[in-house]
């Protein structure tokens, strides 16, 4: 019966759409951080729309001419269950160009 109850709600599970968000970084080191967060069960499709602008714009306030996103991302548990993680931040970071 559980594992049914789990593949109902897996299969069940919304499509989110999410937006990156500046969140951090550093002037000294030349890193926008950049992230979204989701839960379990939602499959979640990443708009890149804007996110290269507020990369490049939060570079050009510290004095640097663009901005260019790192290959992978960090992904960290933000909310755990008694049976694994329940909700995920996901953290892209820009390296600020000159």
């Amino acid at each position: 019966m559980k594992k049914i109850l789990i593949l109902i709600l897996i299969f069940s599970s919304c499509n989110v759409t999410k937006n990156l968000n500046v969140i951090g970084g550093s002037k000294a080191d030349a890193v926008v951080e950049m992230a979204y967060e989701y839960s379990w069960p939602n499959k979640v499709s990443l708009s890149w729309e804007g996110a290269e602008d507020k990369a490049i714009n939060t570079c050009i306030e510290w004095g640097y001419r663009s901005a260019k996103r790192f290959e992978s991302p960090k992904r960290d548990c933000i909310n755990q269950g008694e049976k694994g993680c329940l909700s995920w931040r996901v953290t892209w970071q820009y390296q600020c160009i000159e």
